[in-house]
C-alpha cells in the first residue's frame, strides 16, 4: 500500500513538471499573449477542439500559449494547476481566468485569457472566441472562481523593455493604441507604476493641466492661479496653463484638480491651446446646441477632425472623459 501510494506520488509530481509552463514564458509580455488570441476572435467553437478549425475553451487558451512558446496542459482544471494565484484585483493581461458551470461553485469547467479593463476572451459554445467581461451580472460574474499567472512577474514586466509606449493594458488592438503610443514616445504621458495606463479611468482636470503643458512645452510656474491647488503635485503645470488662459477655474479661485474632467470643458482647453476654429453656424451634434456655452469649441473639434462623436451623432458634452479619449484627443490637436 506504501509502495502505491509512492508510485502514486511521483507520478503526479511527473504530471505537474510536464505541464509547468515553458521557461519560455519568461520573455513573453502579456500584452502578446493578449494580441494573440485576438489574432483567433471569431473562431468557431468545438467540443475537444484544438485548432483554428475549432477550439473549446482549454483548447483555446493552450493554442494561444503554444504558439507564445509556453506549454499548458489540456484541460481547465489542469491549467489551474499552473502558475500562480492571482486576486481580481491584481489581474493582468495574459493571466488565466477560471469559472465554474454554477453560480457559487469552485469546481473549473471554464478558462480563458484576461484582456484588459475586466474583459477576458475565450472559445464559448454560444459565439466561438470572443470578448466578455468578467463581471458579467447575468452569467460570468457569479461564476468567476480565480486567476493563475502563468507568466511570471519578470515577463509581465518585460514589455518594459520593449519600446516606450507600450504598457500591460493597451494592447495592439486598443481603438487608441496609436496615440497612446505617440504621446507616450514624446513623454506627454505616462503609465503607473506596474506599466499600466488604465486606458477607461476618467482623466482628471490636474491630469489635462499636465499633459497639455507638456504638448505645448510650456515652463511649469511657481505663481498659485488657484489655491486649492498650491500644494498639488501638478501645480506647476496647472499654474502654466492658467498663465497661457487655457485652463480656468470655478469662478471661486478653485480648479478642482481632482475632479474629473468633462468632454466640453476638454473642447475648450484644447480650442485655447491650439488657438482653434471652423464650424460655423450649424450644429454638428444632436446633443449640442447653439446655446450650449461650449458650442463653438466643439464644433471646432469636430471640424479640425479632433472628436467624431460617441455614436448616433451625439457628443455627450457633460460625460466625464477617459483617459484614452483625452490622449486621442491631445494626439490628433497636435
Amino acid at each position: 500500500m506504501l509502495r502505491k501510494s509512492f508510485v502514486l506520488f511521483l507520478s503526479s509530481l511527473m504530471l505537474l513538471s510536464i505541464f509547468a509552463p515553458s521557461a519560455m514564458g519568461a520573455s513573453v509580455s502579456g500584452s502578446k499573449i493578449v494580441d494573440i488570441a485576438n489574432k483567433y476572435s471569431g473562431a468557431p467553437y468545438d467540443y475537444g477542439g484544438t485548432t483554428t478549425s475549432g477550439f473549446d475553451c482549454s483548447g483555446f487558451t493552450q493554442y494561444v500559449f503554444e504558439e507564445a512558446g509556453i506549454e499548458l496542459p489540456r484541460n481547465s482544471r489542469q491549467q489551474n494547476g499552473v502558475g500562480e494565484y492571482v486576486s481580481k484585483s491584481d489581474l493582468q493581461a495574459g493571466d488565466l481566468v477560471f469559472f465554474s458551470s454554477t453560480p457559487g461553485s469552485d469546481r473549473i469547467s471554464h478558462v480563458g485569457i484576461y484582456t484588459s479593463n475586466d474583459n477576458y476572451i475565450s472559445a464559448t459554445v454560444s459565439k466561438g472566441v470572443n470578448e466578455v467581461s468578467i463581471n458579467d451580472p447575468y452569467y460570468w460574474g457569479p461564476r468567476y472562481v480565480g486567476a493563475k499567472r502563468v507568466l511570471d512577474d519578470k515577463s509581465q514586466a518585460s514589455s518594459n523593455n520593449t519600446s516606450v509606449g507600450e504598457y500591460h493594458d493597451v494592447t495592439s488592438h486598443h481603438w487608441a493604441s496609436d496615440h497612446i503610443e505617440n504621446l507616450s514616445q514624446t513623454g506627454i504621458i505616462n503609465g503607473d507604476e506596474n506599466q499600466n495606463f488604465n486606458p477607461e479611468d476618467d482623466v482628471t482636470r490636474a491630469e489635462a493641466a499636465k499633459m497639455v503643458s507638456e504638448a505645448l512645452g510650456l515652463k511649469t510656474s511657481a505663481t498659485n492661479a488657484f489655491h486649492d491647488s498650491s500644494s498639488h503635485w501638478a501645480k506647476g503645470y496647472i499654474n502654466a496653463a492658467a498663465e497661457e488662459g487655457i485652463i480656468e477655474g470655478d469662478g471661486k479661485g478653485e480648479f478642482r484638480p481632482n475632479d474629473s474632467i468633462e468632454r466640453e470643458e476638454i473642447a475648450a482647453i484644447l480650442t485655447r491651446a491650439f488657438n482653434l476654429s471652423g464650424g460655423g453656424s450649424q450644429a454638428t451634434f444632436n446633443d449640442v446646441s447653439k446655446n450650449h456655452w461650449a458650442f463653438s469649441e466643439i464644433e471646432a473639434l469636430a471640424a479640425n477632425s479632433i472628436a467624431s462623436g460617441t455614436g448616433n451623432n451625439n457628443f455627450q458634452p457633460s460625460e466625464n472623459a477617459t483617459r484614452a479619449e483625452f490622449t486621442a484627443f491631445l494626439d490628433r490637436a497636435l
